[in-house]
């Protein structure tokens, strides 16, 4: 089975988000939760190459004490 070429997702081409990007995103998910630096929030691309799935796909995640 031949790999599907990458496309697009949230944070441009290719396989590693920006980083800027990326940033970006987690300020905005604690400046919405109200969390503090305490808090870890990851962010991720996914992506998938199964009927009925997004191409790419970002999962947001929040770790805290």
């Amino acid at each position: 089975m031949d790999p599907s070429p990458p496309r697009p997702g949230l944070f441009g081409a290719g396989p590693r988000p920006d980083r800027v990007d990326a940033r970006r995103v987690r300020d905005l998910v604690r400046a919405a939760f109200g969390l503090g630096d305490d808090a870890v929030v990851t962010v991720t691309e996914l992506r998938c190459h199964d009927d009925g799935c997004p191409p790419v796909e970002t999962v947001i995640a929040i770790f805290g004490p």
